[in-house]
């Protein structure tokens, strides 16, 4: 991938506040109901991205404007080379303990999700929940039409990694002497 992000997909999504809403609740947030995204037509975004990924939109049953989206890779084989190195968790940072934050909650590719209607909402988390699958979750508040969409920003840890810089940085045209 260079260093442009990827569209995975952007659509339209409405929200409306109806006679099912409840207050929010930790514990019924996972009540959700999923179906997946038709990224290979074309219709939603890059048809590049529905080779690598595939993107399913979980809306709760019963928090109106609430759910997540999943981001799967399709490759499982790339995944465990991107997440394990010589059978041991890769490296990618010096400090061990941020280390294995980000190679087991945070994962190697990095996403911006952006929802665009009554109100801009970008949600910054998303968790990694194994096997290059990321959980993006979303609240929306303001009912009514959005624009969504969702970039592929950073693969393979590049935008965190300090151990093996060859490949992600560019190679510099000249080494100039600063002092």
């Amino acid at each position: 991938m260079s260093s442009a992000s990827v569209l995975l997909f952007s659509m339209g999504l409405y929200f409306n506040q109806n006679a099912q809403w409840k207050p929010f609740s930790l514990n019924t947030i996972h009540d959700v109901t999923c179906h997946e995204l038709d990224l290979e037509s074309g219709q939603f975004g890059d048809p590049f991205a529905a080779s690598v990924f595939k993107v399913s939109q979980c809306m709760s049953r019963w928090h109106c404007g609430q759910g997540y989206f999943l981001v799967q890779r399709r490759d499982e084989e790339l995944c465990k080379r991107m997440l394990r190195k010589d059978g041991k968790m890769r490296k990618v940072i010096f400090d061990d303990e941020l280390n294995r934050k980000l190679v087991e909650d945070v994962g190697p590719d990095f996403f911006y999700l952006v929802f665009d209607g009554p109100a801009r909402v970008a949600p910054m988390t998303w968790t990694h929940a194994g096997n290059c699958k990321t959980r993006h979750p979303f609240h929306l508040v303001n009912p009514g039409n959005y624009t969504v969409s969702l970039e592929w920003t950073h693969t393979n840890f590049s935008a965190v990694n300090e151990i093996d810089l060859k490949g992600i940085h560019p190679s510099p045209v000249a080494r100039v002497a600063m002092c």
